[in-house]
């Protein structure tokens, strides 16, 4: 549907390697959406570079779980001590 809309959209699978999953964001930083599931974003993963190559400082939580520390996890991904952007993180219910 994001696509039929015309936003250009990147899926993380669980494929991709944890220690690679900030090089896969750093190699998909055109698109306006990533599409994960919170367990592959948990740890180790931040939503952007210092470089400020990439930058995906709103998370849309769909479906949360059953794991509160997952989903927590997850939505700490965006905000860090040098980000500059405004952070939002919004759960669809």
């Amino acid at each position: 549907l994001l696509e039929c809309a015309g936003i250009r959209v990147a899926t993380l699978r669980a494929s991709v390697n944890p220690k690679k999953r900030e090089e896969w964001m750093a190699k998909n930083y055109l698109a306006e959406v990533v599409v994960s599931h919170p367990q592959l974003v948990e740890t180790g993963v931040d939503f952007f570079d210092k470089k400020r190559t990439y930058n995906f400082s709103t998370i849309v939580f769909y479906g949360t779980g059953w794991s509160l520390y997952t989903m927590r996890q997850a939505a700490g991904r965006h905000w860090r001590v040098s980000q500059t952007m405004e952070c939002r993180t919004v759960y669809m219910y």
